[in-house]
């Protein structure tokens, strides 16, 4: 039997990302952090995730919106924040990669506008007024955009919640998160009511306005492998795996080396790896494996490795509290055609 680690004293977490884009009833009401980052498939999200949320309200006013953020989680790494936006004017607010002729039912939303556009709906019950609202996180010295809102949902009277998510590389106890927020207004007029799905952004018009948001992390833990992990079939190894534990998921990221090139450009960069169950009874790959983390969807990069600067790959993401443990077993699939290789089972070591 696997021993369980205790995770008591822990404060709160962490994430980082994806990106939803699921079209949900006219009934559902997503208002915060826990609402958009924990309806994926498969995600296991605590029963007390909320108590891991910092609530202390931020209201920033520019010349056209009024905008307040409701909720942010920090870990040291990881940011999300939920904001609500409501524009002065009374506009229909819209985000992400909304386009004027995309249709209300495409996107998150509090109400069924019967299968109208965006820009039908501005001209209906808006006078044509609309306009696309952002949140990004900047670099401190560089101004670089790192991330920008992730999710949104819409209301009825034209305001609009947004979702951030944001994964900083640098870990610090605490934060000042520069913060940008735009706006660019619609050039609809009474005479494009009848043909409003041709509604354009005026760019022109943009607006934005720089704000910090200071954050604390809480407290998190890190287990690191105790050994390297040979997968010969896809010619691999996986030097480490580092894991934070935090209160609403558990972060990973497993450093790997190519040791036979030919057996892994067979996969055509197809290479992932899931953390299964290993007495599983499921006869679904999919099924067998544990749940997923908040982070949903991972992804993979060229990095570092911690343990000798020597250049490899880094497989991020994250798994389900649920599935805590002090031993976990990967598996090794091929993306593109499914197929699964070896499994192998690691132990891990809590790093003070």
């Amino acid at each position: 039997m696997k021993k369980r680690i205790s995770i008591s004293g822990i404060l709160v977490v962490t994430l980082i990302v994806v990106m939803f884009s699921t079209a949900l009833a006219s009934s559902l009401y997503i208002s915060g952090i826990i609402d958009f980052a924990g309806r994926g498939y498969g995600v296991y999200v605590p029963e007390n995730a909320s108590e891991s949320i910092s609530r202390d309200e931020k209201r920033i006013e520019t010349n056209s919106l009024i905008c307040t953020i409701n909720e942010t989680y920090y870990d040291g790494n990881l940011l999300r924040v939920a904001a609500s936006v409501t524009a002065k004017d009374g506009s229909l607010l819209t985000s992400t990669d909304i386009m004027p002729y995309d249709r209300i039912t495409d996107v998150i939303a509090t109400f069924d506008a019967g299968g109208k556009t965006f820009g039908e709906y501005a001209a209906e019950a808006f006078d044509g007024k609309m306009a696309h609202v952002s949140l990004y996180v900047t670099d401190d010295t560089t101004e670089q955009i790192w991330n920008e809102t992730h999710d949104c949902m819409l209301n009825r009277d034209g305001s609009i919640i947004l979702y951030l998510e944001c994964c900083f590389s640098e870990e610090k106890s605490s934060r000042d998160v520069h913060l940008t927020l735009t706006y660019i207004p619609s050039k609809a007029d009474s005479s494009l009511t009848n043909n409003s799905k041709y509604i354009e952004y005026d760019y022109s018009m943009r607006e934005s306005e720089k704000f910090e948001l200071q954050v604390n992390s809480v407290e998190v833990k890190h287990y690191v492998s105790d050994a390297p992990m040979e997968f010969q079939s896809v010619g691999v190894r996986i030097d480490r795996a580092e894991l934070t534990i935090t209160p609403l998921e558990i972060r990973y990221a497993l450093y790997y080396t190519v040791t036979d090139a030919e057996k892994y450009e067979q996969l055509e960069d197809g290479l992932w790896f899931e953390f299964i169950d290993p007495a599983s009874r499921e006869e679904e790959y999919f099924m067998q494996r544990i749940s997923e983390g908040l982070i949903g969807a991972g992804s993979v990069e060229q990095t570092v490795n911690p343990d000798d600067n020597s250049v490899c790959l880094k497989q991020s993401g994250s798994i389900g509290l649920d599935s805590l443990s002090d031993s976990y077993t990967i598996r090794a699939f091929n993306a593109w055609d499914k197929t699964r290789y070896e499994s192998v089972e690691f132990t891990v070591t809590e790093q003070k």
